[in-house]
């Protein structure tokens, strides 16, 4: 068998159990599994609060117009449509405020909200709720709400209550000791009598009373699971004496008595709620919601459109980069901080100042006898220095200067107190590349000079 044939026979010995056990320990250790991943929001479900509201409405029989403002043009007044104003009222202009209240005289259904409490005053008032008598208060509570079926809410949390002229059949007042019933069944129909059947008085009084509002028997038995006073007309006196305490309060701290009250307006209605948060995509799956809303659009139930106008919640531009874009922003900024950081200066103790320009003649001559040293003219310095000695001795020695060799040597050795050798080597050219020699011959040529 060949080496090739005797590797790949080898590899396969090997190889071919190893992957049996593997897939063996895979299969008995792993199975296949399904598993739902919710995936965020997109479309117009991210800007639209209302969006929701919108899809359910439709496939509840209804024509429905999704838009962030108001059109007049799209409002006929004299029609069975239905307004749903998410927005703030005071954003409406005077003559939006005004086709509102026509389009409402001839018959439609407005659904607006109260101004949120942040930073208003009590005078801060929308002139479309002024137009249909209402003043706002302080602050809203939490107000209960009854739904046969579900557990006990509250709703109105964060809203502002308000204050009528005139009491209308369909209000609901604040902190309610019972809690207001809802009806969790289909849509009422628009000309029975469940549609105002909601109470009107507050604590004790809150059950519905087919007497005056022609409430459905159950709405009477809902309330009544919380207990009441069986004196005849008279009130309970618990109940009076917290109606009569939650009355001062309001008076002092000039709270709303009121957190949604219908109010009739020519041949339609207004329905004015302390907010509508629980109308918005988030908060619309819970079934008290659901109910609520129901009775909201019940009064033109799917006889016209519906116009739902919502305050647009598209994020700013710098919110959705900074949200959905650090893969691309993060790096970047990493690596400008890593740029300013190689050019920045280096801190540690001060560098001394520099040195000044410096003009000495004897520093210049200085620094060029060190290059002609540093370059190998060391002879040539010598030599300068030699002629200068010469220069001097002819003018005072002439008979020394005009000798040469060994004779000059030894007069000028007598008369200065010298070896000849030293005379000799010092007027000798001195070996290349040989400090000590260099600077001994410049330094006794120098002193000889001096000496004459």
């Amino acid at each position: 068998m060949s080496p090739r044939n005797r590797g790949i026979a080898l590899g396969l010995a090997i190889g071919l159990p190893l992957a049996i056990a593997l897939g063996t320990w895979w299969f008995t250790t792993h199975e296949q599994v399904e598993e739902e991943v919710d995936l965020p929001p997109f479309g117009e479900y991210t800007y639209n609060p209302l969006y929701v509201l919108g899809l359910s409405l439709r496939e509840a029989g209804w024509t429905v117009d999704m838009r962030q403002r108001l059109d007049g043009g799209e409002v006929a007044p004299g029609g069975r449509d239905t307004v749903l104003l998410l927005n703030d009222p005071r954003r409406l202009s005077a003559a939006d405020s005004r086709a509102l209240l026509d389009f409402v005289e001839g018959g439609g259904h407005l659904i607006v909200r109260t101004p949120p409490p942040e930073g208003l005053t009590v005078e801060a008032n929308a002139p479309l709720l002024e137009a249909v008598g209402v003043s706002l208060g302080r602050s809203a509570g939490c107000t209960p709400l009854i739904v046969e079926g579900e557990d006990s809410h509250v709703e109105f949390c964060s809203g502002r209550a308000f204050d009528l002229s005139t009491r209308p059949p369909v209000a609901w007042e604040p902190d309610a000791l019972n809690g207001h019933p809802v009806d969790a069944g289909g849509v009422p129909d628009p000309a029975s009598a469940a549609v105002d059947a909601y109470p009107v008085d507050g604590p004790g009084d809150g059950q519905a009373d087919e007497g005056e509002t022609g409430a459905p028997a159950k709405r009477g038995k809902t309330i009544a699971k919380a207990g009441r006073y069986d004196g005849g007309d008279e009130e309970d006196p618990v109940t009076a004496t917290v109606r009569a305490r939650r009355e001062a309060l309001a008076a002092a701290n000039d709270v709303g008595r009121y957190v949604y009250a219908r109010l009739p307006h020519g041949r339609g209605s207004v329905d004015v709620v302390a907010e509508l948060d629980f109308l918005t995509n988030e908060k619309l799956r819970d079934a008290p919601h659901v109910a609520l809303t129901r009775q909201l659009f019940a009064p033109n139930d799917r006889a016209g459109t519906a116009h739902l106008l919502y305050a647009a919640e598209m994020p700013s531009l710098w919110r959705w980069l900074f949200l959905h874009s650090w893969m691309a922003w993060l790096p970047l900024l990493l690596a400008l901080f890593a740029w300013l950081w190689a050019r920045m200066p280096r801190f540690g103790p001060l560098l001394p100042s520099p040195p000044g320009e410096r003009r000495s003649l004897l520093e210049h001559v200085r620094a060029s006898g060190d290059l002609a040293w540093r370059y190998g003219y060391g002879h040539v310095l010598h030599e300068a220095v030699r002629a200068a000695f010469m220069a001097r001795l002819r003018r005072r020695d002439p008979q020394a200067a005009a000798l040469e060799g060994d004779a000059q040597a030894v007069l000028i050795a007598e008369r200065f107190g010298m070896t000849p050798n030293d005379v000799r080597d010092a007027l000798s050219t001195p070996p290349a590349r040989d400090p000590a020699a260099f600077r001994a011959r410049i330094a006794t040529l120098i002193r000889l000079r001096n000496q004459l």
